[in-house]
């Protein structure tokens, strides 16, 4: 099980199952979001998270043409997903 929160703790991310696969990402959204040169992730299967907490949404098209949904905290604007 994998566990992850917030800065300010008000938003808990829990997986029940384990991750289908890990991958690197490098493209710009990616690097400004987190400020590196590239992000490193657990991809799960979405009926396996909880989130509790109520984490804003921002939503934007990404190059291939699919939105992109990302999620943060409102209170501490920790990146969640």
């Amino acid at each position: 099980m994998a566990i992850g929160v917030c800065f300010c703790g008000k938003i808990r991310i829990e997986s029940t199952g384990e991750p289908v696969a890990t991958g690197l990402c490098h493209c710009i959204d990616c690097r400004k979001l987190t400020g590196t040169l590239y992000t490193y992730s657990f991809i799960f299967k979405s009926a396996e998270i909880k989130i509790s907490g109520n984490p804003k949404k921002s939503t934007k098209p990404a190059e291939s043409g699919n939105i992109v949904e990302n999620y943060f905290c409102s209170d501490c604007g920790a990146w969640l997903t």
